[in-house]
């Protein structure tokens, strides 16, 4: 609720003039109201504003008595109203002492006078009345400007200021936003940016690459968490590798190589594949664990003769061609398919890189289709892709298969 001004300035009461249509007790402070107002100086009536009289102490306006008011008396009627006393976050930064014993209740609040000021931190800074009211700061902290031997580029940094281009002065602050030439010190290239940019951002020569920024962030990444402090993931890291562990960031894309606690298995994969909340694991480990799964279920329907892991086929090249599951005398055959080696998106085979002769292949639809045909044109087998996110649901693959099997059976009588 805005306050009134007979209860702000009580003494305007008698210049206020009776010919206004609004009595005084009902006017607020704040109110933007132009009245008529009677001068007690020169007697003369004017027109002002009420909350340039209640809250600024504006006095008379006239020709006559403008030169003969007292600015003191103006003054000691708004400090009567506020004063910087009543701003309490910007009072604890005054020191009377420092600016000649001079009160804080003798300060009008929306004063543009410089007085001195000191923080916590024990820092001395010069700034206006108004402007400590709205924002109560110490600019040295803020570095909002430059004190020598705290915030300058010499302080700050030495060795950016070395390459800073005469006659430009090294006493600037460090985070300045001005632009300035600088010579770098490897490749003696010339070029130009802003302090801020060399310090805040470290941008370092842009012809050479020596990034310093870059190199400065990923230091300190590399400090706080690397690939070495993975305890049980270092287990399996292979010696094989050139790269140093302690120099990967969780989130490297670099292949390496694993040794599988399991198996023994020397295989490939990406270390931030490895590193997420989410591992992956090794792919013969995978494959033989979903192979012993979808065992259990084809044993508990089929009870005949199942041949695993037998490689009767032969591509074009030569090659040898396993079968996952082979059922000779139903002419069937199954493949577990696990998502770490398989595909069902690419229609092309993908060959890794080659490491201590072993190759690994990201195996597509052209691969499986290959794979099918064979099994028909050779053996005269037909060839069913079991996924792993269908092992996942064993009752539904269980019905599945029965039918498949049954349908198998009557093909045959």
């Amino acid at each position: 609720m805005p306050k009134l001004a007979s209860s702000l300035a009580p003494q305007l009461r008698t210049e206020y003039s009776v010919r206004n249509e609004i009595p005084f007790e009902e006017l607020s402070s704040g109110s933007h109201r132009i009245v008529e107002w009677l001068c007690p100086n020169c007697g003369n009536f004017f027109l002002a504003a009420v909350r340039n009289r209640v809250l600024r102490g504006s006095g008379c306006n006239t020709t006559s008595c403008r030169g003969r008011r007292s600015a003191e008396i103006n003054r000691k009627r708004s400090l009567a109203v506020h004063s910087l006393f009543d701003h309490e976050d910007a009072r604890r930064f005054y020191f009377a002492e420092l600016n000649g014993g001079l009160s804080p209740k003798e300060i009008a609040p929306n004063s543009h006078r410089k007085l001195n000021w000191r923080c916590a931190e024990g820092h001395i800074f010069e700034r206006q009345v108004s402007s400590m009211v709205k924002s109560p700061s110490c600019t040295t902290c803020k570095n909002a400007h430059l004190v020598v031997g705290v915030n300058d580029l010499l302080t700050k940094a030495p060795k950016v200021a070395a390459e800073l281009l005469s006659p430009y002065e090294p006493r600037v602050k460090a985070t300045s936003k001005t632009y300035a030439h600088w010579v770098c010190e490897k490749c003696s290239k010339l070029w130009r940016t802003s302090f801020e940019a060399r310090v805040r951002f470290h941008n370092g020569c842009p012809k050479c690459g020596t990034q310093s920024g870059i190199e400065t962030r990923r230091e300190n990444r590399l400090q706080q968490k690397n690939l070495s402090s993975y305890g049980e993931l270092m287990k399996e890291w292979s010696p094989l590798n050139t790269a140093d562990p302690k120099r990967l960031l969780p989130s490297s894309k670099f292949l390496a190589l694993w040794d599988c606690s399991t198996c023994g298995k020397t295989w490939e994969k990406e270390v931030f594949l490895r590193t997420r909340k989410q591992s992956v694991a090794c792919s013969n480990c995978s494959g033989s664990r979903l192979e012993a799964q979808f065992e259990t279920l084809l044993q508990s329907l089929y009870s005949g003769e199942i041949l695993r892991n037998k490689k009767p086929l032969t591509d074009s090249s030569g090659r040898k061609l396993e079968l996952d599951f082979w059922l000779p005398k139903l002419h069937v055959a199954f493949e577990v398919q696990d998502f770490a080696t398989h595909s069902k998106a690419s229609d092309t085979e993908k060959p890794a890189r080659v490491w201590a002769e072993r190759s690994t292949f990201k195996k597509g639809p052209t691969y499986h289709e290959l794979k099918r045909r064979l099994a028909k044109d050779q053996l005269d087998v037909a060839l069913f892709d079991i996924w792993e996110d269908e092992i996942s649901f064993p009752a539904e693959l269980l019905k599945n298969l029965r039918k498949l099997l049954c349908k198998t059976v009557e093909s045959l009588i």
